[in-house]
Formats: structure tokens, C-alpha cells, sequence
């Protein structure tokens, strides 16, 4: 049994090495492995000339030189077919041939030097005495190059129309069927070649045909594993596909060599873009828009996202399940539309442990030579720290702006309430010297105006601060003919009392819209009282529109109008014309709340005025209201500022 081992031993040794080289090759050339080769097939010829034989104690024979070098050489010549193409296969089969052809013709001028020596001259060596050295052996060195030229083809064929047209039989067992029967070939044509016409031929070979479909067996699982599993990572790796099940008898042309040296390229580029892909650190893929399917995904995405990618490639769909609820609007429809649209998309997902993360994707089409798309494209990168950076810094210029309307508000309070505070001051004071009880009754009278002057200007200054800061934004569905309706009964005892006319059109159709009713109640009624205050005779009009998705508002009056370089500051803070100031009372404020109640509602205030002939303002308001997310997260750091 110790001989058997070591027979195991030399066979491994043997093929563990031919691997070892042709994995090698990219680096070192197939020249080596080629010399281990032919090196092999000397030798053969040397030990089947020896008859070198190793009985074991079943009877059954081992044939170091047949029973091992035959396998492996027939292995690397399968290797060569599978893993480098058809040419190098022919050539390795030409050059095998070749060696055996200078084995034979060196046997034969040596019989010839043994059997036709002349009598003065002596031929003296290892064969001379021997009668093995014979025509005999000749035959059989023969039938030896005809099999084993055979097991090469015979073995090629096989492999390659199992490939083709058994497919039920797995790729890993492929190469070593196709060795076995190699095997078998060679025993039954060395057998046939051999010994047929002589007392020793025999149909019956169970030892030799045993033995080699044992050394088969023990090749197998070696060879499948390197030409399936570590043979394809190599960018020179060609396998079986795509060829004539009879490609080894044609001879390669030019366009054939071209067309490997392309599919040679092709190989070493698309190991290069693996590498590239495997390494970046943006997740990329590829999907099929006729099948529907992925056909890459980069290994970016199990490390940002923390999920496997195996159930991208089962199904499409899968890929949602990553996305965030709230932005699944994009993809809640159809999630191929969603990886296809050609844009810019930033959004969310949720790792197995929960945690958030953003990213940014860039979808582009790939399209063929006629213009058709057939695959798309897409890169997402995570972003997730830029964002928190540029939350901060937002927070940051919010929390800024927010400071800024806190010093103006209290710049404007401190400028307007001093001077009402210092007369109602020096009127105490005159109240206190004055005996005459009217006149005591008119300073009582100055300084009550002065101290409701005060408490409507704080009012609007804190409204003002309130709309501004987004604090006070609650929508909800109104009517804009019933808060005008409203507004005029409120103001229409003012208007008689000054005998001007109201004229009112609010005839048109479905005046709602969404939003603060109190702010749009306060907006219209400073339009209104506005009209009625600076307008001395003549007559107010008041007209409500509805364009598109659009709800207006027309309210002109025939008052002492607007000069046209006043015009542009009249909705700035406490700004009130001359002739305004003469005119009427007021906190300057109405105006700036009107404009900042309009913005906050994404609508339009605009004023249209000759000076001493009367203004109109038109207020335009969009009948939904469609808050964006900067304009969201505006008011909740707003209000956590505030709550500071």
C-alpha cells in the first residue's frame, strides 16, 4: 500500500505544479508550463520503455509512466483549451505530436544501429541484450503516439459537446468526465494498435481501463475546482461557451485570432472594472430596462446600506424596502421609473439597525447605436455627513436671521415708543400744574390716545414678529368673499360716516383657498381701512377674482394716492407718507404685517397709484399651499429659538 501512496503522491505533486503554472501564466508566460509538458512526455517514452510496473496485492498494475504523466498531460492540455482558448490547445496538441514524433524516429535509428550492426562494429547499451527491443516495441511506440493523440482530441470533443448540449450536468464535473473518457480512448486504441493480429490482444482490459478511470476520478474534483472557481478571475480566462463542438480541428484564421485577442481585452477590461467598481466607494448599477432587472450592483451597496445584495438581483422591487417611508413617494408607483428618471435625487434610507442615512443619486441612460436605451446607469453616493454639516450651518444662518429680527424688533420698539412715552410723560407732568379742570380734561384725553397708541403699536410689533418667525401659520379652508363680506360691515360705518361709496363685485365662482384665516382677515381689512382712512371723497371698490388656481383681490379707492418714489417703501416698517402722517393716526405697521402675511402665504401684494387721484392694491393668493421642507425646518428651528 505504501506504493500506492506514493503513486497518489507523484500524481498530485505533478498536477498541483501544471496548476500552479498556468495560474501563473499572466505573469510568467506559458512557456514554463509548456516545458513541464513536454518534459512529461519524455519522460513517459523513457519509463514505458522501461516497463517500469508496480503490482499491487489485488493483482492490478500501475503504470507510472501511462497510469500518471498520460493524466496530467492530457490536464494541461484541457486547461489550455478551457481557461486560454482553441489556439493554444492546437498548438500544445502539435507540440506533444512533435516531441513523440522525435521519441519515435530516435527509437528507430537505434533499432536500427542494434539490428544492422556490421561485424567489425559493436553496439553496446542498456537495450542490446534485451529482446524487448524489437519491431514489436516499434508498433507499440506507434500505437502509443496514434492513442495518445487521440485521448487529446477525443477528450476536447467531449468537454466541449457536453457544454453545449448537456446542460443538466454540472460545469465542476465537465472537465473530469471528459479526462475519464480520454482515458478510456487511450486504452482501447494503445490495445488495439498494439497487440491486435497477436496471441497477446484482448477485448477484455479491466485493469488498465480501472486504474485510469481511478486516477480520472481523483483528478476530477482538482481540475473542476481551478476551472471553475480560479481560473475565471483571470482576465485571460476564455471558458467553454460560445464554440464548435469540433473547434479544435479548425484551424484558427485571422479573423479568429483577432476576434480572441478582442475577447481578450474585453476579459482584461472587465477585470479592471471590477476592480474599480469593487473599490469606489459610490454604490454602482446597471439594470436592465427590458427584463426588468439588475444586472450589477458594486459591493458600495452591503457597505452603505448594510443589506445583502443578493435580493436586488431576485427582484427589482427589493430595492424600495431600503428607501425611507417618507420618501417613498417617489417610488411607491413604479420603482424602475424611480432608478431610471434621468435627474438628480437626493433621499433616505434605514439600515437593518435603524440608523438614517442620505444619499444622492445620479440616474443616466446607455443606448445602443440607434438611439435606444437598454440599459440604465445609476451612482449614489452617501451624503449623510454633508448633510448634518449643512444642517448645521442652515441652523446656524436661521438661528442668525432669527437674531437679526430679534435687534430690529427691538431697535423699532425702542425708536417708536420713546416718543409717545416722553410726551405722555410731560403731560403728566402738565397735569399736575393745571388747575383747570378742561384743560386737565384734555391732557386726560392726549394722554389716553397716547397710551392706546402704544398698545396697538406693541400689538402689531409682536404680530409682525410672530408672522415673520413662521409662528403663527395654522391653515385651514376659507372662503376669501366671506372674509371680505366680514370686513365691510366692520368698515362700513366709517365709510358713511365720511359719505363715500362702497362698490362690491364678488360675483365670482368658488373664492376658497387654504389658509390663516385671522392673517388674511387682518391683510383685507388694512387694505380696506386703509382705502377709507385716506380717502376723503369719492368712493371705495372692492372685486374678487378667481384665475387658474389663483384667488385675487382688487381694492381701489379715490384717496390722496401715492407718489412713484414712495411707492417701494410704503411696505417697509413705520414708513408713512408725509400727507399720510398729516392726514391720519396710524402705527406704520399695517402694511409690513399685509406683505409679511402675503409671503408667508406665497402670494403677491402690489400696489398701482397716481399721487391725488387714489391707489389700487391687488392681492393675489394661490388656492393650496404646498410647504417646501427647507420652509418646514425654518419653523421647527424657529421655534426651538423662540422656546430659548
Amino acid at each position: 500500500m505504501l506504493s500506492l501512496l506514493i503513486f497518489v503522491i507523484q500524481l498530485y505533486l505533478l498536477m498541483f505544479l501544471a496548476i500552479g503554472l498556468h495560474y501563473a501564466s499572466s505573469r510568467i508566460g506559458l512557456a514554463p508550463l509548456l516545458f513541464i509538458l513536454a518534459g512529461m512526455i519524455g519522460i513517459l517514452n523513457i519509463v514505458e520503455l522501461n516497463t517500469i510496473l508496480i503490482t499491487l496485492p489485488n493483482g492490478i498494475t500501475l503504470r507510472p509512466g501511462g497510469h500518471i504523466l498520460i493524466p496530467v498531460s492530457l490536464a494541461i492540455v484541457l486547461m489550455l483549451y478551457i481557461a486560454q482558448g482553441t489556439r493554444p490547445a492546437q498548438m500544445a496538441v502539435i507540440g506533444i505530436m512533435g516531441v513523440n514524433l522525435v521519441v519515435l524516429a530516435t527509437l528507430l535509428f537505434l533499432l536500427m544501429y542494434v539490428n544492422f550492426q556490421s561485424p567489425d562494429t559493436t553496439v553496446v547499451g542498456v537495450f542490446t541484450d534485451s529482446t524487448v527491443f524489437n519491431l514489436q516495441f516499434v508498433r507499440q511506440m506507434i500505437a502509443s503516439l496514434i492513442a495518445f493523440t487521440a485521448d487529446l482530441l477525443i477528450m476536447v470533443i467531449v468537454y466541449q459537446g457536453i457544454t453545449n448540449h448537456v446542460k443538466q450536468i454540472p460545469n465542476v464535473l465537465v472537465a473530469g468526465i471528459a479526462l475519464i473518457v480520454a482515458l478510456w480512448t487511450d486504452t482501447v486504441i494503445f490495445n488495439i494498435g498494439s497487440f491486435i493480429g497477436t496471441d497477446n490482444f484482448t477485448l477484455f482490459v479491466p485493469d488498465d481501463i480501472l486504474v485510469k478511470t481511478g486516477v480520472g476520478i481523483l483528478l476530477t474534483p482538482l481540475l473542476g475546482w481551478y476551472l471553475t472557481r480560479i481560473a475565471p478571475e483571470k482576465p485571460i480566462f476564455v471558458g467553454g461557451s460560445n464554440r464548435h463542438t469540433l473547434a479544435i480541428f479548425f484551424r484558427t484564421s485571422l479573423s479568429e485570432r483577432k476576434l480572441e485577442t478582442l475577447e481578450t481585452e474585453l476579459r482584461i477590461s472587465r477585470t479592471v472594472y471590477n476592480q474599480l467598481t469593487q473599490h469606489i466607494e459610490e454604490i454602482f448599477w446597471l439594470i436592465d430596462v427590458e427584463e426588468h432587472r439588475f444586472l450589477y450592483v458594486s459591493p458600495a451597496y452591503e457597505r452603505i446600506t448594510k443589506y445583502s445584495v443578493a435580493p436586488l438581483y431576485e427582484d427589482l422591487n427589493h430595492f424600495v424596502n431600503i428607501i425611507h417611508e417618507e420618501d417613498r413617494t417617489y417610488s411607491d408607483n413604479d420603482i424602475l421609473q424611480f432608478l431610471t428618471e434621468e435627474r438628480d435625487v437626493e433621499f433616505r434610507i434605514v439600515s437593518p439597525n435603524k440608523i438614517v442615512r442620505w444619499l444622492r443619486a445620479r440616474f443616466f441612460p446607455i443606448k445602443d447605436e440607434s438611439g435606444v436605451v437598454i440599459r440604465y446607469a445609476g451612482v449614489a453616493e452617501d451624503i449623510t455627513e454633508r448633510k448634518k454639516l449643512a444642517d448645521q450651518d442652515f441652523e446656524l444662518a436661521v438661528a442668525r436671521e432669527r437674531m437679526q429680527i430679534l435687534h430690529d424688533f427691538i431697535r423699532d420698539a425702542s425708536h417708536d415708543l420713546k416718543t409717545p412715552i416722553s410726551s405722555m410723560v410731560l403731560k403728566l407732568g402738565l397735569l399736575d400744574r393745571i388747575q383747570d379742570e378742561a384743560k386737565r380734561q384734555v391732557i386726560r384725553d392726549e394722554i389716553r390716545g397716547r397710551a392706546l397708541y402704544l398698545s396697538e403699536l406693541i400689538t402689531d410689533l409682536f404680530t409682525l414678529s410672530r408672522i415673520e418667525g413662521n409662528l403663527d401659520n395654522e391653515m385651514e379652508s376659507i372662503n376669501l368673499n366671506n372674509i371680505v363680506e366680514g370686513v365691510i360691515q366692520d368698515t362700513l360705518a366709517l365709510a358713511e360716516e365720511k359719505q363715500l361709496n362702497f362698490t362690491v363685485d364678488m360675483t365670482a365662482d368658488d373664492t376658497s383657498l387654504i389658509g390663516n384665516p385671522e392673517q388674511i382677515h387682518r391683510v383685507v381689512s388694512n387694505l380696506v381701512s386703509n382705502a377709507i382712512r385716506y380717502t376723503n371723497e369719492g368712493g371705495i371698490g372692492i372685486v374678487t377674482i378667481v384665475l387658474n388656481s389663483e384667488v385675487i383681490l382688487q381694492v381701489k379707492d379715490t384717496g390722496i394716492g401715492i407718489k412713484a418714489e414712495n411707492i417701494p417703501l410704503i411696505f417697509e416698517r413705520f414708513y408713512r407718507t408725509d400727507r399720510a402722517k398729516d392726514t391720519q393716526d396710524g402705527t406704520g405697521l399695517g402694511l409690513a404685517i399685509s406683505k409679511a402675511v402675503v409671503d408667508q402665504h406665497r402670494g403677491k401684494l402690489t400696489v398701482v397709484s397716481r399721487f391725488g387721484e387714489g391707489s389700487t392694491f391687488t392681492l393675489t393668493l394661490p388656492k393650496t399651499q404646498t410647504e417646501p421642507q427647507e420652509e418646514q425646518d425654518i419653523r421647527r428651528i424657529t421655534q426651538e429659538i423662540r422656546t430659548v
